[in-house]
Protein backbone atom coordinates (compact mmCIF):
# COMPACT_ATOMS: atom_id res chain seq x y z
CA UNK A 1 0.00 0.00 0.00
CA UNK A 2 3.02 2.31 0.22
CA UNK A 3 3.14 3.05 -3.51
CA UNK A 4 0.32 5.61 -3.66
CA UNK A 5 2.15 8.52 -2.06
CA UNK A 6 5.15 7.95 -4.33
CA UNK A 7 2.90 8.13 -7.40
CA UNK A 8 1.35 11.47 -6.53
CA UNK A 9 4.58 13.01 -5.26
CA UNK A 10 6.78 11.93 -8.19
CA UNK A 11 5.88 14.82 -10.50
CA UNK A 12 6.21 17.31 -7.65
CA UNK A 13 9.62 15.89 -6.73
CA UNK A 14 10.83 16.29 -10.31
CA UNK A 15 9.42 19.81 -10.58
CA UNK A 16 11.06 20.93 -7.33
CA UNK A 17 14.21 18.78 -7.63
CA UNK A 18 13.48 16.79 -4.49
CA UNK A 19 14.21 13.18 -3.61
CA UNK A 20 11.46 10.62 -3.13
CA UNK A 21 12.26 8.21 -0.31
CA UNK A 22 10.46 4.91 -0.84
CA UNK A 23 11.77 2.80 2.01
CA UNK A 24 13.02 3.07 5.56
CA UNK A 25 16.75 2.51 5.26
CA UNK A 26 18.47 4.23 8.13
CA UNK A 27 22.01 3.19 7.22
CA UNK A 28 24.69 5.83 7.80
CA UNK A 29 25.11 6.44 4.07
CA UNK A 30 21.35 6.97 3.62
CA UNK A 31 21.24 9.38 6.56
CA UNK A 32 24.19 11.32 5.15
CA UNK A 33 22.59 11.49 1.70
CA UNK A 34 19.27 12.77 3.06
CA UNK A 35 20.86 15.17 5.54
CA UNK A 36 22.41 17.08 2.62
CA UNK A 37 19.09 17.63 0.88
CA UNK A 38 15.85 19.46 1.31
CA UNK A 39 13.34 16.84 2.44
CA UNK A 40 9.57 16.91 2.28
CA UNK A 41 8.03 13.79 3.79
CA UNK A 42 4.89 12.80 1.90
CA UNK A 43 2.60 10.28 3.60
CA UNK A 44 2.63 8.74 7.03
CA UNK A 45 5.24 6.09 6.22
CA UNK A 46 7.68 8.72 4.91
CA UNK A 47 7.16 10.93 7.95
CA UNK A 48 7.91 7.98 10.25
CA UNK A 49 10.96 6.89 8.20
CA UNK A 50 12.51 10.36 8.11
CA UNK A 51 11.83 10.84 11.81
CA UNK A 52 13.40 7.47 12.72
CA UNK A 53 16.45 8.41 10.68
CA UNK A 54 16.80 11.60 12.71
CA UNK A 55 16.43 13.78 9.62
CA UNK A 56 14.53 17.06 9.70
CA UNK A 57 11.80 17.35 7.08
CA UNK A 58 11.07 20.81 5.74
CA UNK A 59 7.43 19.79 5.36
CA UNK A 60 5.30 16.83 6.38
CA UNK A 61 2.42 16.29 3.99
CA UNK A 62 0.00 13.71 5.33
CA UNK A 63 -3.68 13.26 4.57
CA UNK A 64 -6.24 10.97 6.15
CA UNK A 65 -5.71 8.52 3.26
CA UNK A 66 -3.88 8.27 -0.07
CA UNK A 67 -6.50 10.38 -1.83
CA UNK A 68 -6.27 13.21 0.69
CA UNK A 69 -2.46 13.04 0.62
CA UNK A 70 -2.57 13.30 -3.19
CA UNK A 71 -4.79 16.36 -2.85
CA UNK A 72 -2.33 17.96 -0.43
CA UNK A 73 0.59 17.23 -2.77
CA UNK A 74 -1.33 18.86 -5.60
CA UNK A 75 -2.21 21.97 -3.59
CA UNK A 76 1.29 22.34 -2.12
CA UNK A 77 3.32 21.88 -5.29
CA UNK A 78 1.19 22.93 -8.24
CA UNK A 79 -0.66 26.02 -9.37
CA UNK A 80 -4.09 25.43 -10.91
CA UNK A 81 -3.51 23.80 -14.27
CA UNK A 82 -5.62 23.22 -17.34
CA UNK A 83 -4.73 19.53 -17.23
CA UNK A 84 -4.75 16.84 -14.56
CA UNK A 85 -4.29 13.09 -14.64
CA UNK A 86 -6.31 10.64 -12.57
CA UNK A 87 -5.22 7.04 -11.97
CA UNK A 88 -6.59 4.24 -9.87
CA UNK A 89 -5.29 4.55 -6.33
CA UNK A 90 -5.52 0.87 -5.41
CA UNK A 91 -3.08 -0.38 -8.04
CA UNK A 92 0.14 1.13 -9.25
CA UNK A 93 0.87 0.33 -12.94
CA UNK A 94 -1.29 3.04 -14.55
CA UNK A 95 -0.17 5.67 -12.06
CA UNK A 96 3.48 4.70 -12.39
CA UNK A 97 3.38 5.06 -16.15
CA UNK A 98 1.48 8.33 -15.90
CA UNK A 99 3.67 9.95 -13.24
CA UNK A 100 6.36 10.62 -15.86
CA UNK A 101 3.83 12.19 -18.24
CA UNK A 102 2.43 14.21 -15.36
CA UNK A 103 5.90 15.57 -14.55
CA UNK A 104 6.69 16.31 -18.20
CA UNK A 105 3.48 18.34 -18.54
CA UNK A 106 3.79 20.02 -15.12
CA UNK A 107 0.38 18.68 -14.18
CA UNK A 108 -0.64 16.86 -11.03
CA UNK A 109 -1.50 13.19 -10.81
CA UNK A 110 -4.44 12.45 -8.54
CA UNK A 111 -5.78 9.11 -7.41
CA UNK A 112 -9.26 7.70 -7.56
CA UNK A 113 -11.31 4.75 -6.50
CA UNK A 114 -13.84 3.37 -8.96
CA UNK A 115 -15.84 6.46 -8.08
CA UNK A 116 -14.14 9.80 -7.41
CA UNK A 117 -13.24 10.33 -3.76
CA UNK A 118 -14.13 13.72 -2.23
CA UNK A 119 -10.46 14.78 -2.07
CA UNK A 120 -10.01 14.32 -5.82
CA UNK A 121 -13.33 16.00 -6.61
CA UNK A 122 -12.43 19.04 -4.48
CA UNK A 123 -9.16 19.54 -6.37
CA UNK A 124 -11.04 19.61 -9.66
CA UNK A 125 -13.61 22.02 -8.21
CA UNK A 126 -10.79 24.33 -7.11
CA UNK A 127 -9.69 24.94 -10.70
CA UNK A 128 -7.32 22.11 -11.56
CA UNK A 129 -8.07 20.35 -14.82
CA UNK A 130 -10.15 23.20 -16.17
CA UNK A 131 -9.75 21.99 -19.75
CA UNK A 132 -8.46 18.42 -19.69
CA UNK A 133 -8.91 15.57 -17.24
CA UNK A 134 -7.21 12.35 -18.29
CA UNK A 135 -8.33 9.07 -16.73
CA UNK A 136 -5.46 6.67 -17.23
CA UNK A 137 -7.26 3.56 -16.06
CA UNK A 138 -9.88 1.76 -18.09
CA UNK A 139 -13.64 1.92 -17.47
CA UNK A 140 -13.50 -1.39 -15.61
CA UNK A 141 -11.36 0.35 -13.01
CA UNK A 142 -12.72 3.89 -12.91
CA UNK A 143 -16.40 4.03 -13.66
CA UNK A 144 -18.16 6.00 -16.33
CA UNK A 145 -20.01 7.63 -13.43
CA UNK A 146 -16.72 9.30 -12.44
CA UNK A 147 -16.32 10.59 -15.99
CA UNK A 148 -19.87 11.93 -15.90
CA UNK A 149 -19.19 13.66 -12.58
CA UNK A 150 -16.19 15.45 -14.10
CA UNK A 151 -18.36 16.64 -16.97
CA UNK A 152 -20.84 18.14 -14.49
CA UNK A 153 -18.11 20.02 -12.59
Amino acid sequence: TGFADALTSGAAAIKHEKSVVLFDNTSPSTKQFLAQRSIDAVGGAAVRAVSRAGIHADRNIVGQDRYETGKLVCLNYFQPTETIYIALGTNYPDGLATSVLSAKNDAPLLLSKQSLPPATTSVIQSGFGSKKVYFVSGPALISFAADNLITQL
